[in-house]
């Protein structure tokens, strides 16, 4: 019985921020499964990844197998990805917001392309990153599309590794993504001797535990737990750190260090590097303003809609103001912002046996509630609001609704779209339904912000669209 594995990391993209690290996380899966001596045949894909190209050598490799017996079937993805109703698709080099299906590939369309090799055992390890989106509330999250996944496809043994619980922004380092790092450095702790499936989902799950990583991989086992990933013992695990130096052991690490004698006001200044200046992120913060309003929206949303851009610093304008404050509260991270809390009186049972029981004595008491909050940095805008008025009766009014904090070194991004519900010809209510998407970002490097609003504008202008046509629907 054959083994097969597939290997894909989509670095460069046309409208997406660049992910350099994905290459490097591909070559490395690549050269583990290589040496290994397991697999039989295994399709490397990397770089820049057009959608139909892809798909043609996916499709042609699996044909060139379809008439063996298949033990096992190892897919490896690093790269952008997005979740559009409900399904995942893994985002492509050439990923145009208005062609979707020939653009990236979808995980249902994936799942029926493997499942056609009948594999005793199926493996999808995942790294993506949302194109740098996640949900604060989603009714249909990863875990649901992964979960649904096995339900439908009847996949015999399976495991599927990702590399994030939510729809959260993965992290990526300048040469290699964080899961595909804790992924190959529980491969090397395993040296001479073998290790199981189950084994990686162990150690990455401790790997990534801190609450510093703000990561948190989601796992699907439908196995007897005993499936062996590889023998480690055929892997020179040397020459692999030697061709991939940023896997230096920490005691390697200390004495380069000391070699070079860099002090702690180099390191400082190095770290600073990444951080901005006030009139720095205020630059970049207005060219994010500019992009707006020179953005080019789809022909269906100009010819349906009277657009109009309004940039303030009024958070008043924002819907659903408490679910970001509650979002910033739970990051506690070093954001400009004030949370605000208000007393609220509540009830409560006198003793535990009520609480238990739902009956008994009550009693009210006072307590701080959190109800919204404030940026403490007012130098630009903080709320983009896109209104969408229609000029046809059929539509309703759409509005999109951009707002973010900042801290020294980052950006994050709060953004969604809803429409409103007409009264009458003359008025109309807002209707807040949908979840905050939310996007992390470095100030630094400036462009990689700015090719990340865009598509972020180019998604907005994708999902009214996409509405639209459910009404029609």
């Amino acid at each position: 019985m054959s083994n097969l594995a597939i290997v894909i990391g989509v670095s460069d993209y046309d409208d997406q921020e660049t992910l350099l690290a994905c290459k490097n996380d591909a070559q490395i899966i690549y050269s583990i499964l290589s040496e290994s001596k397991k697999f039989d045949n295994i399709l490397k894909i990397d770089g820049y990844v057009k959608g139909r190209d892809i798909k043609s050598k996916i499709s042609e490799f699996v044909r060139n197998h379809e008439n063996q017996k298949i033990e096992e079937i190892f897919f490896y993805f690093s790269g952008h990805g997005t979740r559009i109703n409900d399904d995942f698709w893994y985002v492509l080099s050439d990923f145009d917001n208005n062609n979707i299906h020939t653009t990236a590939l979808s995980n249902d369309e994936l799942d029926e392309i493997l499942k056609s090799l009948n594999p005793t055992l199926t493996v999808k390890v995942v790294d993506a990153c949302f194109a740098g989106t996640e949900y604060i509330k989603s009714s249909y999250n990863i875990s649901n599309i992964f979960d649904k996944s096995l339900q439908e496809k009847n996949f015999e043994k399976v495991y599927f590794l990702f590399s994030s619980t939510r729809n959260e922004t993965s992290i990526a380092f300048r040469d290699i993504s964080l899961f595909t790092k804790s992924f190959v450095t529980a491969v090397f702790s395993f040296e001479k001797s073998s290790i199981r499936y189950q084994d990686l989902v162990n150690f990455i799950t401790d790997d990534l535990s801190s609450p510093k990583v703000n990561q948190n991989p989601y796992f699907v086992t439908q196995a007897n737990q005993t499936e062996i990933f590889i023998d480690v013992n055929n892997i020179d695990i040397p020459s692999i750190k030697n061709e991939f130096p940023y896997f230096i052991d920490s005691t390697e690490a200390i004495s380069v260090t000391d070699s070079v004698e860099s002090s702690l006001i180099e390191r400082v200044r190095e770290a600073n590097k990444n951080y901005c200046s006030k009139d720095e992120a205020t630059l970049i913060l207005n060219n994010l303003d500019i992009i707006t309003n020179n953005f080019e929206f789809s022909k269906e949303l100009n010819e349906l809609f009277d657009i109009n851009v309004i940039h303030s610093n009024d958070l008043n304008k924002v819907p659903d103001k408490q679910k970001i404050a509650k979002w910033l509260n739970d990051e506690n991270d070093d954001y400009f912002i004030r949370l605000n809390f208000s007393r609220k009186e509540k009830e409560r049972f006198v003793d535990a046996i009520g609480a238990i029981t739902g009956t008994g004595a009550k009693e009210k008491y006072y307590a701080d509630v959190l109800s919204s909050y404030d940026s403490t940095y007012l130098d630009c805008n903080n709320v983009t609001v896109v209104t969408l008025v229609p000029k046809l009766e059929f539509l309703p009014r759409y509005d999109m609704f951009i707002t973010y904090v900042v801290s020294k070194n980052k950006v994050t991004v709060f953004s969604k779209f809803e429409k409103y519900k007409d009264l009458s010809w003359d008025h109309n209510t807002l209707e807040s339904k949908n979840s905050w998407w939310v996007n992390t970002k470095f100030f630094k490097p400036d462009e990689a912000l700015y090719t990340f609003f865009k598509s972020l504008l180019s998604t907005l202008d994708r999902e009214i669209v996409i509405d639209i046509e459910g009404l029609i629907e």
